[in-house]
């Protein structure tokens, strides 16, 4: 599963980490979340607004935002500890913009 690798990302690399949840409920959210000792903030998309906007078709989807609000990538799939450390390496190198 993704969320542990986004999770650890959160706590020990710099970008800020943001799970949208798409088709649960707060109260499974809310339960989901403290299984599973998350510290990253944890979004529910009830209209598929979110989802909507970034033309998501597959899940999970991993849409990179930087700072001042430019999507600097749009990823589809489940990505592993190794693929996350390399795109935050990659965008704090500048070589995503």
């Amino acid at each position: 599963m993704e969320f542990p690798s986004l999770n650890k990302a959160n706590s020990n690399l710099k970008p800020a980490v943001i799970a949208i949840n798409v088709g649960g409920t707060e109260d499974d959210l809310k339960k989901y979340i403290k299984d599973n000792d998350l510290n990253m903030d944890v979004v529910l998309d009830v209209d598929n607004k979110l989802s909507g906007a970034f033309a998501v078709s597959a899940y999970p989807t991993n849409v990179i935002i930087d700072k001042k609000g430019k999507v600097l990538g749009i990823i589809p799939g489940m990505l592993d500890d190794d693929s996350i450390k390399s795109i935050v390496k990659d965008i704090e190198a500048g070589a995503i913009k």
